[in-house]
């Protein structure tokens, strides 16, 4: 096996998304890889001098429920979520077609993933159907039923994606809060139960 012609590689840390995307546009950085967000790789692939490449991930979105909570511990409710979120949109609006709707945690191809696992395809009667259990569920007070805390991090995504879940709530009755969070203080939040769902980084996996 011939060796690499690279003398050196040289890695740098990047914290701001625009600016890790303006360093490979001006060729200050050669190679960028899961890093930059889903409305600039389209933008990024029009250049005539770079290249974008994909492939199917094993990167995960999900919400986390909080269990402990007396009307998040019952099932119903958190199918009725489920039923009210439209990840389709999510992931045609928001992430640019870079994603596929997950039935689990594991990806295609993995020895331990089910193969009868389907993802739920999002119908108008599944809305009509969350609508109906949370409206025989919970009592609707001043035209909410129930008020639930997101705790997502600072990143653009995360945030955008929690104003997207507001606007799909709130048309079955769920009034949500998004206060944006460090990643690190979101953690020791979620340990010591103070929210009631969080989004990590739904049920889609990114390519």
């Amino acid at each position: 096996m011939t060796r690499p012609r690279i003398p050196r590689v040289r890695f740098r840390v990047v914290p701001d998304g625009v600016v890790r995307a303006l360093e490979l546009r001006k060729g200050s950085a050669d190679l960028e890889m899961s890093s930059l967000s889903p409305d600039i790789i389209p933008v990024l692939a029009r250049q005539p001098d770079l290249a974008v490449t994909d492939r199917p991930g094993t990167n995960l979105t999900y919400l986390g429920f909080n269990l402990e909570d007396p009307v998040l511990s019952h099932r119903e409710v958190r199918q009725a979520l489920a039923l009210a979120t439209d990840r389709e949109a999510l992931i045609r609006y928001l992430l640019h077609v870079q994603a596929k709707l997950a039935a689990g945690v594991l990806p295609p191809g993995s020895l331990g993933r089910r193969t009868e696992c389907r993802a739920v395809p999002l119908r108008s009667r599944s809305r009509r159907a969350a609508f109906s259990t949370l409206r025989v569920s919970l009592a609707k007070q001043d035209g909410v039923r129930l008020q639930l805390t997101l705790k997502c991090s600072t990143e653009e995504q995360a945030r955008l994606i929690g104003a997207a879940l507001q606007e799909q709530w709130r048309r079955v009755g769920i009034q949500l809060e998004t206060p944006a969070a460090r990643a690190r203080h979101a953690v020791l939040r979620r340990r010591k139960g103070e929210f009631s769902d969080h989004l990590p980084a739904l049920g889609w996996r990114q390519h």
